[in-house]
């Protein structure tokens, strides 16, 4: 009757572990997609707006990275959890 609660909380503790750590490189991989991206983009709008370089930047490219990046992480972690729910 005990015996299947610890393997349940073992299993539980063991995907917390596993979610966790996924979490934490898909924030690496997050962070780093933004700032390539945001690199990138700012190269480009340099080329075509270098006067007003400062607001195009801050209002239109850090914000499509951004956006993107939420949108690549958000479908990683969809990936995840359908592989970890066995799907």
């Amino acid at each position: 009757m005990f015996g299947g609660t610890v393997v349940r909380n073992k299993n539980i503790v063991l995907k917390l572990i596993v979610y966790l750590s996924l979490a934490g490189f898909v924030w690496t991989v997050f962070m780093t997609i933004t700032l390539i991206m945001a690199f990138l983009l700012m190269a480009v709008m340099y080329l075509f707006f270098e006067p007003h370089f400062e607001v195009v930047f801050k209002w239109c490219c850090l914000s499509l990275s951004i956006l993107m990046s939420v949108h690549w992480i958000s479908n990683r972690f969809a990936k995840i959890k359908d592989y970890i729910e066995g799907a």
